[in-house]
């Protein structure tokens, strides 16, 4: 197959005939080329015939050709294009495809998943067992707290109040700050990003990531919950510092996928909750999401990929545990996540 010799000008013939069908994409001409390539070398000729291009257009489009159903096979395949895929017709249109033509579009219908059912994950329940101590012990503490000595556990040093009281106390360049010492004095938080759009629920993600969070939530008590989901193209948060049980009784509902995909905004909610909720060494944060976003505001997909990665890495400077759950992408997808995570420490 690599001795087949496939000629510029074969390849502009079949870009402008792929123009004039109006394809979207290049995935028609790739495999034209691919079918007449294979069809060569099965004859063991190094150069591709006019007969192997027109039964290549068939093999390859065949699909959306709106006719009866196809007649007995023949004897001999017949190469004659169809009326719809003459460059010189306008009568008939291509079958519009199943699913939509990029992430800036999404199918109309929603995707009903099945009922909550408990899915052990190994790796996901590593990650929640596994605490990733990032701060030293004398960081500034940005949640609330209480006022307390530096020999209690889990004190840390507050820097406001030290300044404070030694400002009051006198203090000048040269001289000891006086010192003042915190600890938390709330539960740590667990925050969870649902991607409910139409893509996850198409692929089945979005089902088997409920499922695998459900077995984590119920191993966990003493924290507070937080879930964010992205369903119909709205943010909602259907649960705030709840508990285990209404957690997993959140994910119970969750039996609908659709939308677009706005993740972009998703972050956004999720560092301004962050932000103003501060952040203890045990709280979690996990995004569940195949990473296809929707453009906003009409951005371009290099736009919205920009501003995507500036929020992931502003929210994994704040959270210490951070991970994302996401499907195995395929072929050219499969580098876009972790390019999307690249310079962070997202597991």
């Amino acid at each position: 197959m690599k001795n087949v010799e496939i000629s510029e000008n074969l390849r502009d013939a079949v870009a402008d005939k792929a123009t004039a069908l109006n394809l979207e994409g290049v995935r028609a001409e790739i495999g034209v080329l691919r079918t007449v390539r294979c069809a060569a070398a099965w004859r063991g000729e190094t150069v591709v015939s006019k007969d192997d291009l027109e039964e290549a257009w068939i093999l390859c489009l065949g699909h959306r050709n709106d006719q009866s159903p196809p007649k007995a096979q023949k004897s001999k395949p017949d190469t004659k294009l169809p009326d719809s895929f003459n460059q010189n017709s306008d009568q008939r249109q291509l079958e519009p495809p199943k699913t939509s033509k990029s992430p800036e579009t999404a199918g109309k219908d929603e995707i009903f998943l099945e009922s909550s059912k408990k899915l052990a994950h190994a790796e996901l329940i590593k990650w929640w067992q596994s605490y990733k101590v990032k701060q030293p012990c004398n960081s500034i503490l940005t949640s609330t707290s209480e006022a307390v000595t530096e020999h209690t556990s889990h004190a840390r040093l507050c820097w406001i109040s030290s300044l404070n009281a030694s400002i009051l106390r006198g203090w000048i360049p040269g001289k000891s700050w006086h010192l003042k010492f915190r600890k938390p004095a709330r539960r740590n938080n667990f925050w969870v990003f649902l991607d409910a759009s139409r893509s996850t629920g198409a692929i089945r993600f979005l089902q088997e990531a409920r499922d695998a969070i459900q077995t984590i939530g119920s191993r966990t008590f003493r924290s507070r919950f937080y879930v964010l989901v992205l369903q119909n193209g709205e943010l909602n948060w259907w649960i705030k510092r709840g508990t285990a049980q209404a957690f997993r009784e959140s994910l119970d509902q969750l039996l609908e996928a659709s939308g677009k995909s706005y993740l972009s905004l998703a972050l956004k909610q999720l560092n301004i909750a962050v932000k103003k909720q501060g952040v203890l060494r045990g709280d979690r944060l996990l995004l569940c999401s195949d990473g296809m976003f929707s453009p906003e505001n009409g951005e371009s997909i290099y736009e919205s990929k920009k501003i995507f990665v500036k929020l992931i890495r502003n929210l994994s400077e704040r959270v210490y545990n951070l991970a994302w759950f996401h499907p195995h992408s395929l072929r050219g997808m499969r580098h876009w996540i972790p390019e999307l995570l690249k310079g962070t420490e997202v597991r």
